[in-house]
């Protein structure tokens, strides 16, 4: 992706504050110096990879800049603009998110065709500011084909004056249509040394800030959430219970299981949740076999040296490598809507 310099017409400066992701930034800025917009973007990465901060902050700027694009600081956070969107007030950005069923009380699986229908009627009144209308759809890869296909209509004749940004943890599901529609970018790994430096920019201490970078793994956003020291904390003590599965009963392990699914039963984001704990899981994996390898300077989760140096020393290299495969089929399973009980007592059995 070729890299645009500021137009050097204006002296605003955008303090974004996003870690990482400078390619992206720098393109998102220079566009808006330069009133230069596609129809529709695609952010592709992992929860906490920064996708959502670079769209509100990409949103905000471009309003900000339209209203008065000499300010010194861009965003101001004094304009109407800045202001409306700071209370969630702005008549013209609107965000797209999975509904809780009224029936249930639960998160719906997908997003449906009344959402986007909802939304094209919105786009399609004109702007209250005289500006841009805005629409970030969340979890794009969550649309039914109903929805896709009404997407789709709107990609291709787009409303004069709107700017769609898709929100996804990964392109697989997206149809090819609404891919060639969007101007795509992945946003890949941060560095630990480069979130180490946003981090300490934002004035947290060194050590602390190698800490949640290595806790990170490459994702700037879940280190700014491990700054709650309830969340990491909670992350931690997840990660320590799994370990301690190793030495319980099937039936013990079994128990935690049912503790574990009681957790999200009312949420109705049994699978999402379930697959981000896999994912600890994993990572706790690839630690162990790490640390059974002897490579103790690279394991992640330092604060659970101990615990992963008593696994590593009885573990056998093999099993864990398998265990860690075994992994990536259980959260298979659990997206093609297998029984979540079972899919994970059956991991469990091997564990």
């Amino acid at each position: 992706m070729s890299q645009l310099k500021i137009n050097q017409k204006t002296n605003a400066k955008f303090p974004w504050g996003i870690i990482g992701h400078h390619n992206l930034v720098n393109f998102l800025q220079s566009s808006i110096c330069q009133n230069k917009y596609s129809q529709a973007y695609l952010f592709v990465g992992p929860a906490g990879s920064g996708k959502q901060a670079i769209a509100e902050k990409f949103l905000n700027s471009l309003y900000c800049f339209d209203q008065n694009p000499q300010a010194e600081k861009i965003p101001c956070g004094v304009c109407q603009h800045c202001q409306q969107l700071a209370k969630g007030l702005h008549p013209d950005v609107f965000w797209l998110r999975r509904e809780i069923n009224e029936k249930t009380g639960k998160l719906s699986q997908d997003t449906k065709i009344s959402q986007i229908r909802e939304l094209q009627e919105k786009l399609n009144l004109h702007p209250f500011l005289n500006s841009f209308k805005f629409a970030v759809i969340e979890e794009a890869e969550t649309l039914n084909e109903e929805a896709y296909n009404a997407l789709l209509k709107t990609l291709e004749e787009p409303f004069p004056k709107s700017i769609i940004i898709l929100l996804a943890k990964t392109t697989i599901g997206l149809p090819a249509t609404i891919l060639s529609r969007c101007q795509t970018f992945h946003l890949f790994s941060v560095s630990q040394l480069a979130i180490v430096q946003g981090l300490e920019t934002q004035g947290i201490n060194p050590d602390l800030a190698a800490k949640l970078a290595k806790l990170a793994i490459g994702r700037p956003g879940q280190a700014l959430n491990f700054l709650d020291p309830e969340k990491l904390t909670e992350h931690l003590a997840l990660l320590e219970r799994f370990l301690n599965l190793k030495e319980q009963t099937l039936n013990e392990r079994f128990k935690e299981i049912k503790n574990l699914l009681k957790q999200f039963k009312d949420s109705g984001q049994t699978v999402d949740e379930l697959t981000k704990i896999l994912n600890s899981w994993q990572l706790i994996t690839r630690d162990l076999i790490i640390q059974k390898a002897g490579a103790e300077d690279l394991v992640f989760h330092q604060d659970l040296k101990a615990n992963l140096a008593k696994l590593a020393a009885t573990a056998q290299l093999t099993d864990l490598l398998n265990f860690f495969n075994q992994i990536n089929l259980a959260k298979l399973y659990l997206k093609r809507n297998l029984g979540p009980q079972l899919v994970l007592e059956n991991l469990l059995i091997n564990y």
